[in-house]
């Protein structure tokens, strides 16, 4: 019975594979020991059963705390990258942006985003960033044709993971090996490009990168478009600034040139008065003559005034000319545009 209590207060500290002999010489206690026995054996498996449990729970605990600080991080690495391009109208700012926080935040060993022309149907690779010393395939094209399943799925707006062992895709890929991830650069528009990354062909993209990736692509999309709305809108700008500038050299030129033939009405309506009082000629004998004269004369001031007018409208238009407000009679400004009209 000892032996049974020192063995029972050994399992009850931890001990489990702790036995007492089962041939004793009383057999209610033999079979209390076996009883015993079994107990502990029961006991054991039981404990095993747990700390099992309690390992694999360990793990899966880790491993959902470390999804959620990688969602957390990307969740971040998201929003940094789409407030710098959301705040650059600079089409190149925007896409060096992508690429150089893409490689550094998920330790890729390149990244490179692409445009595509569909109407030659080639894809540029305009900007890229590598943590490696490879050769370059920035400015470098590639026809579609040249790999047409997966250009194909890019423009269908679906991404393609594989893993590249020979110089098919990119030019400057002769000697590596890589885990690729292609994700298109779209919108509701349409698609404007692509993005690559590389990692070594030991591992591959997961689901939650792979998203990353997605997000990034669409926010950069929807740059592209803002820059280039922009650039557009700018481009227009200068356009109707080029189309008023000549529009103000023509009406400039134009007033100028009247000027001197509207002088020289002027003058030679006044000659032909004076030769007309020379020879005898006044208005109570000529009356029809002198009554033409006169038309002539207040038509060839009217249109004076007009090309003066357009000359001054167009200086102030063009801010060469200060506008110096005058005080004016309302009545008479009235009366005469009347007049204006009516005749």
């Amino acid at each position: 019975m000892q032996q049974l209590s020192q063995a029972s207060q050994a399992v009850a500290n931890g001990d489990r594979n702790q036995r007492v002999p089962e041939v004793l010489p009383i057999q209610e206690i033999q079979i209390t020991a076996q009883a015993f026995n079994q107990m502990a054996e029961t006991l054991g498996l039981s404990f095993q059963q747990i700390e099992v449990a309690n390992t694999a729970l360990e793990t899966q605990v880790r491993e959902q705390t470390a999804q959620l600080r990688q969602a957390l991080e990307f969740e971040d690495l998201l929003r940094r990258i789409t407030e710098k391009v959301r705040d650059s109208l600079d089409e190149a700012q925007i896409l060096q942006t992508v690429v150089r926080e893409l490689a550094l935040e998920l330790g890729l060993q390149g990244c490179d985003v692409a445009l595509y022309n569909l109407e030659t149907r080639t894809s540029t690779v305009y900007y890229e960033y590598l943590c490696a010393d490879y050769p370059k395939a920035e400015g470098k094209s590639m026809a579609m044709d040249r790999v047409p399943e997966l250009y194909q799925q890019l423009l269908q707006r679906q991404y393609a993971q594989f893993c590249l062992t020979q110089p098919l895709l990119r030019d400057f890929c002769e000697d590596a090996r890589f885990a690729c991830l292609a994700c298109p650069v779209t919108d509701d528009q349409g698609v404007l490009g692509d993005l690559w990354l590389f990692k070594s062909h030991q591992w591959w993209f997961n689901p939650e990168e792979i998203r990353l990736v997605q997000q990034v692509a669409n926010q950069c999309a929807i740059a592209l478009r803002q820059s280039r709305l922009y650039q557009m809108s700018q481009a227009q700008v200068k356009e109707l600034e080029h189309l008023h500038r000549i529009k103000d050299d023509f009406l400039s030129t134009v007033s100028h040139e009247l000027r001197t033939p509207m002088a020289n009405i002027k003058m030679a309506t006044q000659l032909l008065e004076m030769s007309l009082e020379r020879i005898g000629l006044t208005e109570a004998t000529a009356e029809s003559v002198f009554r033409y004269l006169q038309i002539l004369k207040d038509e060839g001031q009217r249109e004076i005034t007009l090309i003066n007018n357009l000359l001054d409208l167009s200086r102030l238009d063009a801010g060469t000319e200060p506008y110096v407000p005058t005080t004016i009679d309302p009545k008479t400004w009235i009366l005469e545009g009347a007049a204006v009209v009516a005749g």
